[in-house]
């Protein structure tokens, strides 16, 4: 039997999905797994599972309104329905969300739609986006389950739609892997290491944290070490030029991209995701299980994380000045404290383990396939 997981491109599948997968083709040894989303080279670290998995490039981009392009991904998905025939459907992100949800009108399978967080679509809340969302949450009823990664947005979903509440599912997260991500002490710096890790856009608070360093450097010099790794989307030029006139001009470290994740993160003293939104924080619960503090706003998807003051702390949203309040407050911190800290955080990380996490997500599984 045929399980379809749709999603908008392998790197997401690789790096929030690979251990999942794995599960999967244990848990289930008689199934036959379809990965549907867009090729980016992150496909070859799952293809070395051909005789069990299939790759399919989805003709798909994630950030593109264009009508065309749209009614080609929505071909490219029910082709690939007409083709495999499955059982069960696992979909993440808004749009494969979307688009499956359609076909749902024309196919017979069970789908999980996930739902990793409710996007820019909910948060930048022009008159085409609140049109969108509504049909979006409209559409959603057609899942057989949908897991959500956090209570608020369960409970954003259920009052726009009340027909879904029965059917919402909360799942936290999609796990650490804990021996990736190892818990390591903080050493004992002359300066204090602040890195912010994700995608290279508005909504992730990037911005503001630049704006803070560039403060933070000009009263402190030589306090503070700033690092930023995260990948610009091609199509968001006039942000990319935005964050490249501010990156020239700061004294912050930029790299595009990196597999040395964990690497940067145990040399940091602190991670710093000042987003407007998430589902729940990958990022922030991989530097909790090595053991760093967080610094993150007060938003669903990362204020479930914090304690503030005790395993870093809660800023609010959109706001330079309160990151640059926050980073004084950070490197008063005696190395004790920095450590208690860090060990709290690790504490923490235990419940949102990829062993806990994937528990659920095959039992959930285990309903639509036994």
């Amino acid at each position: 039997m045929n399980i379809i997981i749709f999603s908008n491109e392998f790197f997401n599948i690789s790096n929030f999905r690979y251990d999942l997968i794995l599960k999967i083709l244990k848990k289930f040894p008689k199934s036959k797994l379809i990965i549907a989303a867009k090729f980016d080279g992150y496909e070859l670290l799952i293809n070395k599972y051909k005789d069990r998995v299939k790759l399919i490039n989805l003709k798909i981009d994630s950030r593109n309104y264009n009508l065309i392009k749209n009614i080609v991904t929505l071909i490219s998905i029910i082709k690939c329905l007409l083709i495999y025939r499955p059982k069960l459907v696992i979909s993440y992100t808004i749009k494969p969300n979307f688009f499956v949800c359609l076909t749902k009108y024309l196919f017979k399978f069970n789908l999980i739609s996930n739902i990793t967080g409710l996007g820019d679509v909910f948060l930048n809340k022009n008159k085409k986006n609140k049109i969108i969302f509504s049909l979006y949450s409209h559409l959603l009823k057609k899942s057989d389950t949908i897991v959500c990664q956090n209570i608020n947005d369960a409970n954003t979903l259920s009052k726009l739609n009340p027909n879904i509440s029965k059917k919402i599912h909360l799942i936290p997260g999609s796990g650490v892997n804990s021996l990736n991500f190892k818990f390591k002490k903080i050493s004992k710096v002359s300066n204090f290491n602040f890195t912010f890790i994700g995608r290279i856009i508005k909504e992730k608070g990037i911005l503001e944290f630049i704006h803070a360093a560039i403060k933070f450097n000009r009263v402190y010099p030589k306090k503070a070490k700033f690092l930023i790794i995260g990948t610009k989307y091609k199509d968001n030029k006039k942000f990319n030029d935005a964050f490249n006139r501010y990156i020239s001009v700061s004294k912050i470290k930029y790299i595009h991209n990196s597999n040395k994740v964990s690497k940067y993160i145990t040399d940091s003293n602190f991670i710093v995701l000042p987003s407007y939104r998430e589902g729940l924080s990958k990022v922030l619960t991989e530097s909790m299980s090595i053991g760093r503090p967080i610094i993150t706003t007060d938003v669903p998807g990362c204020k479930e994380l914090v304690k503030n003051n005790i395993n870093g702390f809660l800023i609010k949203k959109n706001s330079s000045d309160e990151i640059f309040k926050v980073l004084k407050r950070a490197i008063k911190l005696n190395f004790p404290e920095l450590q208690i800290m860090g060990n709290k955080s690790y504490f923490m990380s235990k419940m949102y383990s990829e062993e806990n996490i994937n528990l659920k997500y095959t039992l959930l599984i285990g309903k639509y396939i036994n």
